[in-house]
């Protein structure tokens, strides 16, 4: 029998995630190899979660932000990173 670990909700098998059991928009699939121990299915799980950036994305989505403050917080990102390369030519 195979374990498979979706978005942190365990299911039986593959058949429950075709079928809708798991709707995300985000979904993570780590399937448990023969005799593989529960501990290394969640570490695993859990490295694969991480290097997807889904709870990075998971805080953007968090809260509905208007698209002038993401304009503004782009432009004020874009100005941090033009006065550090002006401090940088500087040192040169």
């Amino acid at each position: 029998m195979c374990i498979y670990w979706v978005a942190g909700k365990k299911a039986k098998n593959i058949k429950n995630i075709r079928e809708g059991v798991f709707e995300q928009a985000m979904t993570t699939v780590v399937k448990a190899k023969p005799e593989e121990s529960a501990d290394s299915v969640i570490r695993r799980f859990k490295k694969k979660v991480f290097f997807d950036d889904i709870l990075t994305e998971l805080k953007k989505r968090e809260y509905h932000r208007k698209p002038s403050v993401d304009k503004k917080e782009k432009l004020a990102e874009i100005k941090r990173k033009r006065k550090y390369r002006k401090k940088q030519r500087e040192m040169q």
